[in-house]
């Protein structure tokens, strides 16, 4: 099989890319670029993955997927928090309204998930 420079891209993979140029613009300290991918990455769920598809590798999928967009939201919910202005690490309007949407549209696609329920109650704006 010989490939001549065709390449494909899914949305989980570019999902994948933004998340980790967003963790390593966090570490880099440069939030404000971070925060902008992460939103990126979380944009591009329309909705559960393999929604009408039940054969064992779109389960494995949707699973590990599901998985994925549950831990990164509640990580980017908690650095928005944490992301405030000293002395008192207050955080600023904006990034709780954004880590509130975030977790609203995370939790239609994943209504069972208890620990995005939580913090999503805790975001009072």
């Amino acid at each position: 099989m010989v490939n001549r420079g065709i390449h494909f891209i899914t949305d989980y993979a570019e999902f994948e890319q933004l998340l980790t140029h967003a963790n390593a613009l966090e570490r880099a300290g440069e939030w404000g670029f971070a925060k902008k991918e992460y939103l990126r990455a979380f944009k591009l769920f329309r909705g559960e993955p393999f929604k009408k598809m039940y054969d064992p590798w779109s389960e494995h999928m949707r699973r590990a997927i599901l998985n994925e967009l549950e831990s990164n939201a509640i990580n980017f919910a908690k650095s928005c928090l944490e992301r405030g202005d000293s002395p008192n690490r207050v955080a600023e309007p904006k990034s709780v309204a954004d880590a509130r949407k975030v977790l609203e549209k995370v939790l239609k696609i994943i209504p069972t998930s208890e620990e995005i329920k939580k913090m999503s109650d805790s975001f009072i704006v």
